[in-house]
């Protein structure tokens, strides 16, 4: 009996999935179909509850009420769009690793269906490949040179010593004094 249960599960769990994937082929399909399906569940009787015997004849039998049976429709095409979305999300979400993974760059300001989680990880995720880049680079022998930057001031003055002020003092009192003549 325990291997029963769990092939049930794993037939209930491939037909969820397959009907998922179908839903992210055809999008659509699945809305072309919900106003006949509507209907005409209106227009059907409950045939499960008129099959049993009533235990008092004088009872009526439940007959669910019409709006119940709108409502729950609804909310059954409202998870149905939600698992829509999700599944848009993931697939995004995979796309867009692949590409981080390939070291193209990557802008997800362009992708507000994301979520922040989810955002996380792209991030942590480009940071990674950026780093492994960089090692890939200088094992190769590709080192990147740092940018030259201007001495500091300060340093200079100091390293030359008095040598150097008594230098710059009279290069200063040599400009300052004109030419005679």
């Amino acid at each position: 009996m325990k291997g029963l249960g769990q092939d049930t599960a794993k037939i209930s769990k491939r037909t969820a999935q397959a009907a998922a994937k179908q839903i992210v082929a055809e999008p659509f399909e699945v809305l072309k179909n919900v106003p006949q399906q509507i209907l005409s569940s209106e227009k059907q009787k409950p045939t499960a509850l008129e099959d049993f015997p009533a235990a008092d004849s004088d009872k009526p039998a439940f007959v669910p009420d019409k709006e119940a049976i709108k409502e729950q429709d609804l909310r059954r095409l409202k998870d149905l769009e939600r698992d829509l979305n999700e599944i848009r999300r993931e697939k995004i979400f995979k796309n867009l690793q692949a590409k981080i993974t390939a070291g193209e760059p990557v802008y997800l300001e362009e992708y507000p269906e994301l979520t922040t989680e989810q955002k996380q990880v792209l991030r942590a995720q480009a940071e990674a490949v950026k780093i492994r880049i960089r090692e890939e680079k200088v094992a190769q022998g590709k080192v990147l040179e740092e940018p030259v930057t201007k001495p500091s001031r300060k340093f200079t003055g100091a390293l030359k010593g008095i040598k150097g002020k008594v230098e710059r003092l009279k290069r200063k009192a040599e400009v300052l004094i004109p030419p005679s003549g």
